[in-house]
């Protein structure tokens, strides 16, 4: 293995090692976020007229987290869960979405998230925003399967899935740096884009509230 293949291979395990270190933290954070929220207001979907509690939280002059508490039930247990957000809904309204993204993505019965892993840390962290309300794990609401991928080989065992890899049981939520900032799909794969990291973020947080029924779509 020569200089320049172990460089890239370190760069990909870091890659690794971020994604990991968020998904800790930020999980950690929404079990317990209650602690750390206390303005509160009200959240109204314009379609629907349901109203959804929110607590934020100023964390610089540049960010204030949103927290969402939701309401479900899984395996016929009621669960609350305080999932966070960098962007509030009202801030999205009119950031484009897919009319049927919601219904492509929950009638998966696994998923992948995949992005290319030379993206910056802020990228990675759009990833989690979507994840950590589809995913199954503990701080997970939607609880479908959902693995981490990348979009190239990275020589780990982390699988390399695009939106060819997607099939009427499977999808692919792919995250990219592109000319416009929306949430799209081609066919069943479903297609996250933002012009910087923060937009990346912007519309994942579209995404997940529209998940929520927050945010209606389009």
């Amino acid at each position: 293995m020569n200089e320049e293949t172990s460089l890239k291979n370190r760069r990909i395990n870091n890659f690794m090692y971020v994604i990991v270190f968020f998904i800790v933290l930020l999980g950690s954070i929404y079990l317990i976020g209650g602690v750390f929220f206390d303005n509160e207001y009200s959240y109204k979907n314009k379609e629907t007229g349901e109203k959804f509690p929110f607590t934020t939280r100023e964390i610089n002059d540049e960010l204030t987290m949103h927290k969402l508490t939701t309401y479900t039930v899984f395996q016929g247990i009621g669960h609350i869960y305080d999932t966070s957000f960098r962007n509030g809904p009202k801030e999205l309204e009119d950031l484009f979405i897919e009319d049927d993204v919601r219904k492509k993505i929950i009638s998966k019965e696994k998923l992948f998230i995949t992005i290319n892993p030379e993206l910056d840390a802020k990228a990675v962290l759009a990833t989690v925003e979507v994840g950590r309300v589809v995913g199954n794990a503990e701080w997970g609401i939607f609880k479908i399967p959902t693995e981490v991928a990348t979009t190239v080989e990275t020589g780990t065992s982390r699988p390399v899935k695009t939106c060819k890899s997607t099939s009427s049981r499977i999808g692919v939520i792919l995250f990219r740096i592109g000319e416009t900032t929306s949430v799209t799909s081609e066919d069943e794969c479903i297609i996250v884009e933002g012009k910087d990291s923060d937009e990346l973020i912007k519309a994942a947080d579209k995404l997940a509230y529209t998940l929520l029924n927050v945010l209606p779509s389009n």
